[in-house]
């Protein structure tokens, strides 16, 4: 019988990258809204569950990241911490991430109580990240899901944004988030595989970081 193959930190990020690398050329849903052939009813669902998302990421996702690093894991704080006030738009009004989104969603037709009734329902699915202790299996969880959702948008061939103005429409002040993440993905999506590369110290938190990665791409999941 051969020996399991172990990854070693050496390939580990060559195979992460493979693994986002596949997840995306299978998003058919992202590659519809870059070629504006989704439909309008299509694409105000994929809006109003993104909101969800991205307000979810701001208020649970890394208040709890922050919180499950260990005390040594001073790097990953300081990676978090970075982000966090970044989706806060540096704390100028109006400027966090899900106000920026939400000009979009508006712009579909969608109201401030579906939006909100959205993220409520959303963000239960994730409040057992409170009922998580710090470690660093816990940490390498969230840090490999952060990895694989900012390197989608760097492998995009573009940003929707031509399309949302000719093909739906969409007015230039509803598109800012889109513009704020044009150059800011591609410098997180290196942060956080660099970040990552730290913690995964071991064959075993190399494995589930590569499943974890799997797991976050996998759309039917995300719009279940």
């Amino acid at each position: 019988m051969k020996p399991e193959h172990r990854h070693t930190n050496e390939d580990f990020e060559n195979l992460a990258n493979e693994r986002i690398d596949t997840a995306v050329r299978k998003m058919g849903l992202f590659q519809d809204v870059v070629k504006g052939r989704l439909s309008r009813p299509q694409l105000r669902s994929a809006a109003q569950r993104y909101y969800a998302e991205v307000r979810t990421f701001v208020d649970l996702k890394l208040p709890e990241r922050l919180r499950l690093c260990p005390s040594d894991a001073l790097r990953a704080r300081r990676f978090l911490a970075e982000i966090y006030a970044e989706e806060h738009g540096n704390f100028e009004p109006g400027r966090d991430h899900p106000a920026l989104w939400a000009r979009f969603c508006h712009a579909l037709g969608i109201g401030e109580r579906e939006l909100e009734d959205e993220y409520r329902s959303y963000s239960a699915r994730f409040r057992y990240l409170r009922e998580r202790e710090p470690s660093r299996e816990n940490l390498v969880t969230e840090l490999a899901t952060m990895a694989a959702w900012e390197s989608v948008v760097p492998r995009l061939a573009r940003l929707p944004i031509q399309s949302l103005r000719e093909a739906y429409g969409i007015a230039e002040d509803a598109l800012e988030f889109f513009r704020v993440h044009q150059q800011a993905d591609a410098a997180h999506s290196r942060a956080a595989l660099d970040v990552l590369c730290v913690y995964t110290d071991s064959p075993e938190l190399r494995e589930h970081a590569l499943g974890v990665i799997e797991e976050t791409l996998d759309l039917e999941g995300y719009f279940a």
